[in-house]
């Protein structure tokens, strides 16, 4: 595996003609958010100091596409070193692991989708210096959203069909907005008896696929995504200190969340594998502020002459840790990107479920 050294950040924008320009070598800031709740991950990116000409084009709506490669290089910039150099503070230490490594690069892209606004979000001196006036252009743009808003299914399909049949056509809808197909689960076998009648936006006729499949569906990189809940994808990343988890996992009520540096193996439905002994700390400090908050409460109830009961308000009882999982295996169903070439911010925040009795996802992708 590269080690995490060198920060990696290319942005490209992509015009109707496939023409690009890269712009990763500017300041550039970025928030992704994906979930397997929405139909597409939603970036905001921030752009310092850009030229006139790329500004008004950009906010003109000439670049329609919008793609984010991002982690490290893993290697020295000057490829020319045979040796790494050794800051002078570094001289003379012994080091374990040494920070370079001829491991290759490790980064890959993170967001791919449509641009959907641009605007200047300010204009003005920076504070600590006496250079030229600051601009920021705040671009928005979200994983399949053309697809999302503008297709529509409208066709009727014979008696005997099933949800398969159903999903082919919605796939079939998405696709002259350059969607193809991605990891599929298994689909029902009932048939309906019925012939039936589909006008609808193509995203409310994958709700009603997803809900028979008791699944989620997503678009992740152009593709039409979706997984059942009692499966996952069959890939694994381990986290620890020496991998990029920063700090300990947290344990909430509504799963784990990791914060890590930003990994493009790392993606929704996939697994991964951290600390189990942190976590057994943090439950088990969890459940003692528990016993505790539970204890002080029987203690005041029992000191009444005349308990009443409480207010519905203060009803509210600290709520159990979610469950972890004895080996350790996570599922991903949430990641938070947030980076900054020019700061300190190079992290990804991950929200994860216990693996249980899911399986890993081995059905092939839907046909176009």
């Amino acid at each position: 595996m590269s080690v995490n050294w060198m920060r990696y950040c290319e942005l490209l924008l992509e015009d109707a003609s496939k023409a690009s320009i890269t712009l990763g070598d500017l300041s550039v800031e970025f928030e992704i958010n994906t979930d397997v709740q929405s139909s597409g991950s939603t970036a905001t990116i921030s752009l310092y100091n850009l030229s006139a000409e790329t500004r008004n084009a950009i906010m003109s709506g000439k670049y329609k596409k919008l793609r984010l490669i991002a982690g490290y290089t893993g290697v020295l910039p000057d490829k020319r070193e045979e040796e790494p150099v050794i800051p002078d503070y570094m001289v003379g230490k012994v080091v374990e692991n040494p920070p370079v490594k001829p491991d290759g690069p490790h980064y890959g892209e993170i967001f791919s989708g449509e641009i959907r606004y641009a605007f200047i979000n300010k204009i003005g001196s920076k504070a600590d210096t006496q250079t030229s006036p600051e601009s920021v252009l705040k671009i928005q743009a979200i994983d399949g959203h053309q697809a999302a808003m503008e297709a529509a299914v409208n066709t009727t399909v014979a008696a005997g069909y099933d949800a398969s049949a159903i999903h082919r056509l919605t796939l079939r809808s998405f696709n002259p907005y350059g969607v193809t197909a991605g990891a599929t689960g298994t689909m029902p076998p009932t048939r309906f008896p019925r012939g039936r009648v589909l006008y609808q936006t193509a995203s409310r006729v994958m709700d009603n696929v997803a809900a028979q499949c008791r699944a989620t569906w997503q678009f992740v990189d152009g593709k039409l995504q979706m997984v059942p809940e009692e499966s996952y994808l069959d890939r694994i990343v381990v986290l620890n200190s020496q991998t990029g988890m920063v700090g300990a996992p947290e344990l909430t009520t509504e799963g784990i969340k990791i914060q890590c540096l930003i990994d493009p193996t790392l993606r929704l439905h996939g697994l991964v594998h951290i600390n189990q002994a942190m976590l057994n700390s943090t439950r088990n400090a969890m459940e003692s502020v528990n016993r505790a908050a539970a204890e002080k409460r029987e203690a005041a109830q029992q000191s009444k002459a005349q308990p009443q009961a409480a207010p519905q308000g203060e009803q509210k009882k600290a709520q159990p840790p979610a469950d972890i999982a004895a080996d350790g295996v996570y599922i991903v169903k949430g990641i938070l990107y947030e980076g900054q070439t020019r700061g300190t911010k190079w992290y990804m925040t991950l929200t994860c479920i216990t693996r249980d009795k899911q399986t890993a996802l081995k059905a092939p992708a839907a046909p176009n």
